[in-house]
């Protein structure tokens, strides 16, 4: 699992849907667990960036069912994104409004959504679902992401490494989109 999130936030898609696979080989013996919802989380987002729906609508529908099991609201709201994302995709917007309402309802009890798996990549999913469906949430949420992006980089001691960190595609996008509000916010 490792792996595949290096891979991907590496932007070497390919590589990471096929560690990802390897590792939901292995969950099958694991149960519902907390790694093995990681796992599926994981492979989620790397089916979504290859454009594999169906793979991305398996995983993140085992995500949100292991969740469940296990209790994990930060996941399921995880999950339940990349459900919504995959409705748009769609056409069915209903759908996908009403995952993300409850998403919005389990997101509103936490202090944030960092203890997802990849956490800004699930505030740029979130506000991009929510532009999508022209919901203004989603310029505040990039906001609080931004603000906790820039936290988190001042954190970091060494400069070279919060370089490294602030450079991450994704965190690009989140600060241009918060410094600049956009009308469509796009997948990269």
């Amino acid at each position: 699992m490792h792996a595949a999130l290096l891979q991907l936030v590496q932007g070497h898609l390919a590589e990471a849907h096929q560690a990802s696979q390897e590792s939901v080989q292995l969950i099958q013996e694991l149960g519902p667990t907390g790694i093995a919802l990681d796992i599926t989380i994981t492979s989620g987002y790397c089916c979504l960036a290859l454009g594999d729906a169906a793979g991305a609508q398996a995983a993140f529908g085992a995500g949100l069912a292991i969740s469940q099991a296990v209790g994990n609201p930060l996941k399921r709201i995880e999950a339940q994104a990349g459900l919504a994302r995959i409705q748009l995709d769609r056409g069915q917007r209903q759908a996908a409004r009403a995952l993300l309402a409850d998403a919005w309802q389990q997101a509103e009890q936490q202090e944030s959504l960092m203890g997802a798996v990849l956490p800004y990549q699930l505030y740029w999913l979130i506000a991009q679902c929510l532009t999508e469906l022209d919901d203004a949430r989603a310029l505040a949420l990039l906001s609080s992401a931004a603000t906790l992006l820039q936290a988190q980089a001042e954190a970091i001691p060494d400069p070279a490494a919060r370089q490294g960190f602030i450079q991450q595609p994704i965190c690009q996008q989140i600060l241009a989109a918060a410094r600049a509000p956009v009308e469509r916010i796009q997948t990269p």
